[in-house]
């Protein structure tokens, strides 16, 4: 133990334990005062994650030179952003599922044959192409479907689990 104990330096601990700063609607807490290159990192960290999150993906390249703390600003932010959708799923869940969407209004009746080539006794002449049932409910039944408004999409997500390699 000789030299080498009398030449120990403890490691420095920061001033307070983590202190927690808002970046792209997240809390994210970092246990340093974080340089302007940090917080614009763990910006781009958080938008990364949401964009993925939105639109599927699984991959996102940020880059930032050897020593700008890309590291801890990393493992902060993606731990925050991991934690506040754990706990919106959480929230999801744990709320009644939403109604049933209203059914869709009921289809007019259709013309009788002398009625279609009769074009003022139908409205004017505006005979409609589309006259099969469900059409029209099913064009729109699928652009709510796609977007998850209202059809309870968030219960059924999972956390994602984040690698993490150098």
């Amino acid at each position: 133990m000789g030299k080498n104990a009398a030449n120990y330096i403890p490691m420095k601990e920061p001033e307070s334990p983590a202190r927690p700063y808002k970046i792209g609607g997240i809390t994210v807490e970092f246990p340093y005062k974080p340089y302007g290159s940090q917080l614009a990192y763990m910006g781009k960290v958080v938008a990364a994650l949401d964009r993925a999150q939105r639109q599927g993906h699984c991959h996102a390249l940020l880059e930032s030179p050897t020593g700008t703390g890309k590291s801890l600003s990393l493992l902060c932010a993606t731990l925050a952003w991991q934690r506040q959708f754990a706990s919106k799923i959480s929230n999801l869940r744990s709320q009644p599922p939403p109604p049933p969407p209203p059914p869709p209004p009921p289809l007019p009746p259709q013309p009788t044959p002398s009625q279609a080539t009769n074009a003022f006794a139908m409205g004017g002449g505006f005979i409609p192409e589309n006259t099969q049932p469900g059409v029209a409910a099913a064009a729109g039944e699928s652009r709510h479907a796609a977007s998850g408004v209202g059809n309870g999409a968030g219960r059924d997500a999972k956390v994602p689990t984040i690698f993490y390699a150098s």
